[in-house]
């Protein structure tokens, strides 16, 4: 294999090119010497033989004095071309030591996720382990050489403010030579609350050592604490991502240096999720709440405490936590107003990392459900419209007799929490704000137009829900045109399937594991969901690849599968629901049974999308404000040390003003948006991805990078024999070298010159001997 000799020489120089330079241009005054011969022609007369006879005398000094200038004269521009290339030496040479300045790119990659802020103790001078990291870093910068060594800091931290005009990961906005401005940045590094991003951390180290290429010398040195959740965390793309990107740093820096600044035996409890038990929250009946604790490695029992709005609830309880910990519950309980609450769960004990023991949730608490029903068969008869009868089963009056239906329910005293509106027809769809409204109900609507079918998708992919029924007024054309390509269908509607005999029955077991929108059903022996008939409906066609859950099928018959009788499927943020017959009896005798109000709220229960999303984040998130809270002043945003949060707004093409969080959240706790005419608390809570804090052997760690060979370091400060390979710069050495010979000649010329002022005629030069052509 052959090397390229500017390969070769790119090992040895910082600039190859201007020693190729130098040593070229060297032979400049020799070819000026040469050229300057051949200008005179030799002319012999005998009046100058006496003066040829002084000159033989003092001819070999004459000769050793001009050949010495010309060496050193092309000694001097060699030298300059030597120092613009900056020679390189080891650093382990003496001489090199002595004559040369070191010349390389640091980088210093520091872990400031929150679980570096567990605190080991028995540190004197840092109470963290990313105090740790900093004093480390810092001591390996005093070790270099001030201008002429480069330095790289970046965090490894998920990134927070993804908007930055540079890489959110810098903690220096690029390589500097200037060591205290590093130090500084160094300092400058603050604790977060956000998981670890090694993967992100580590491209902006290959992208800073494929910017400077120049540098012979990169070395990489990563201070972590060596967690599970850092290199090994649920799997996937990121943990398959660090092992691609290993090699490529061992190819960029060589061998990377890695303290683990975690400790053996570290242990940590955590809250990691708190959620209600259904979606839906209402004043009208109490609720269950369910949290999820864990354990990571060996500590002492913690004690659990419920609050809601900061008051005790429930009973607090010692409680032993591993990783096979059962979710936690707080059962039974009643809230009499409607609007936002904040509950929370807190884990109180000798824990080393505080920030994760507690979680806060704010849940919506609805004392009524708006709800919008769009029916397709209006002036039929009040009662006998499908809109009607789902408008009764929504919210029945108190004590009403199924015999005697009334004209209305507006005007009737109710017990339930959904507040729908009177039925509209089809036309006047669009120009309802559907953002108003928890869900939209259709029903045996026959067409939606494109403008409609827009309009229901953006809505549900924002957090609405739309139930659909059915009917004889159904164009399965249209659906399949602009529902289906749109989401809002998961399958093609066939044909409708309709029978004279005793009707079709769902296939529903009681005894066994029904949908989760039927729990309320599980064990119901005379439920009415095994007995109910079904005369027609419409049959679809579901993808093999499709996202749709059945909630209830119909029963299979001779052998074949039954088709789906109500189906739901997650489009965005949202949910929609299909049922595959009519709201009404027309088609069913679902709607004269008790059965059908139950199965309605259940379902509605189930697939409404919680209105409490946007008040729930995790740190990185920024607060957005939903369009439908209906704004009396611009809202004001306080953390939980009641700072400001900087807000701004954007108006759309429509002209419509929507406010949000210039900035992500960056600190957990709960935060107060003030809307004018009330304040809405916000929760914000650390990722869960973090909590793991157990540290993993050096071989994981190895292997988590691709198995490449990594300078392991522990957390000690004992690093003054920590080799920092750097190659030394004699370019320093070879330009006070070029000053020495350049000094040398302007003293030897002066002095050649005037040797020995009374005898000129000796130091007359031999060109003096010829005369010009």
């Amino acid at each position: 294999m052959t090397i390229a000799p500017l390969n070769i020489l790119a090992a040895w120089f910082v600039s190859p090119g201007f020693a190729v330079a130098g040593a070229a241009l060297a032979s400049i005054p020799i070819i000026i010497h040469i050229l300057n011969r051949r200008r005179f022609k030799t002319v012999r007369w005998a009046a100058m033989e006496y003066l040829l006879q002084a000159m033989r005398k003092n001819r070999r000094r004459l000769k050793f004095e001009q050949w010495l200038l010309l060496a050193i004269r092309c000694l001097l521009i060699f030298l300059m071309g030597l120092a613009l290339a900056r020679p390189l030496g080891c650093e382990n040479n003496t001489i090199a030591a002595l004559g040369g300045q070191r010349t390389a790119l640091h980088v210093f990659v520091i872990d400031n996720s929150y679980s570096m802020a567990y605190e080991p103790g028995g540190r004197p001078d840092a109470k963290s382990h990313l105090d740790q990291a900093k004093l480390m870093a810092k001591k390996l910068i005093d070790r270099l050489s001030a201008g002429n060594e480069e330095v790289m800091v970046i965090t490894a931290s998920s990134p927070i403010d993804k908007d930055k005009t540079i890489d959110p990961h810098a903690a220096t906005p690029k390589p500097t030579y200037d060591l205290q401005s590093a130090r500084a940045a160094i300092d400058r590094i603050e604790q977060t609350a956000a998981a670890t991003d090694l993967e992100g951390a580590f491209q902006l180290a290959l992208r800073t050592a494929k910017e400077e290429s120049k540098l012979p010398t990169k070395r990489l040195y990563i201070f972590t604490d060596g967690t599970r959740s850092a290199f090994e965390g649920e799997g996937g793309k990121a943990v398959e991502a660090l092992k691609q990107t290993g090699p490529q740093l061992a190819q960029a820096f060589g061998k990377p240096n890695l303290f683990v600044l975690g400790k053996p035996g570290q242990w940590n409890q955590a809250v990691l999720k708190l959620d209600p038990a259904n979606n839906l929250v209402t004043t009208k009946f109490s609720a269950d709440f369910v949290t999820d604790v864990k354990g990571y490695g060996a500590g002492p029992d913690p004690v659990l405490q419920w609050k809601l709005n900061d008051v005790p609830a429930g009973v607090a309880k010692s409680l032993k936590l591993d990783l096979e910990t059962q979710p936690q519950s707080l059962s039974g309980i009643s809230i009499a107003e409607g609007g936002p609450r904040v509950l929370s769960v807190t884990l109180a004990g000798d824990d080393r990392l505080k920030i994760d023991n507690t979680r806060w949730r704010v849940v919506d608490v609805a004392s009524e459900m708006k709800v919008l029903i769009v029916e397709g068969e209006r002036g039929i008869g009040a009662l006998q419209g499908s809109g009607s009868f789902l408008e009764l089963a929504l919210s029945p009056p108190k004590d009403l007799d199924p015999e005697t239906r009334p004209s209305s329910t507006s005007s009737a005293k109710t017990d339930s929490y959904v507040l729908p509106e009177a039925p509209i027809g089809e036309l006047e769809l669009s120009n309802k704000i559907l953002t108003n409204y928890r869900a939209v109900f259709l029903t045996n609507v026959g067409q939606v137009n494109p403008n409609q079918a827009d309009q229901l998708k953006k809505y549900v992919e924002q957090g609405g829900t739309v139930i659909i029924f059915v009917g004889p007024a159904v164009n399965s054309d249209n659906y399949n045109q602009q529902l289906v390509p749109r989401g809002l269908l998961p399958g093609r509607l066939i044909k409708t399937v309709s029978t004279n005999d005793k009707g079709y029955h769902f296939d529903f077991n009681p005894k066994g594991d029904p949908h989760p929108f039927l729990k309320e059903f599980k064990g119901e022996e005379n439920s009415g969901l095994t007995t109910a008939q079904v005369w027609s409906y419409w049959q679809m066609e579901l993808p093999a690849n499709t996202s749709a859950e059945r909630v209830l099928s119909y029963q299979a018959e001779n052998g074949k599968p039954g088709d789906p009788a109500v189906t739901v499927h997650p489009l965005g943020r949202g949910r929609v629901v299909y049922f595959s017959t009519t709201a009404n009896p027309e088609w069913n005798g679902l709607n004269p049974k008790p059965i059908f109000v139950a199965l309605i709220h259940e379902i509605l229960a189930g697939s409404v999308g919680a209105a409490d999303r946007w008040m729930n984040l995790t740190v990185g998130d920024a607060l957005a404000v939903p369009q439908s809270l209906g704004l009396t002043a611009s809202p004001t945003l306080f953390d939980s040390s009641k700072n400001p949060v900087a807000m701004e707004n954007a108006t759309d093409q429509a002209g419509i003003t929507t406010y949000h969080s210039a900035k992500p959240m960056t600190h957990p706790g709960v935060y107060l948006l003030n809307v004018g005419n009330r304040t809405i608390p916000i929760a914000v809570n650390v990722p869960s991805n973090e909590a793991d804090v157990r540290v993993i052997a050096n071989d994981a760690i190895k292997k988590a990078l691709g198995d490449i060979d990594l300078a392991m370091e522990d957390d000690t400060l004992a690093i003054a024999g920590l080799k920092i390979d750097s190659g030394n710069d004699w370019s320093w050495a070879f330009m006070a070298l070029v000053l020495i010979f350049a000094g040398l000649e302007c003293f030897l010329a002066m002095h050649f010159g005037h040797y020995k002022r009374g005898k000129r005629l000796q130091a007359t030069p031999e060109p003096a001997l010829a005369t010009s052509n």
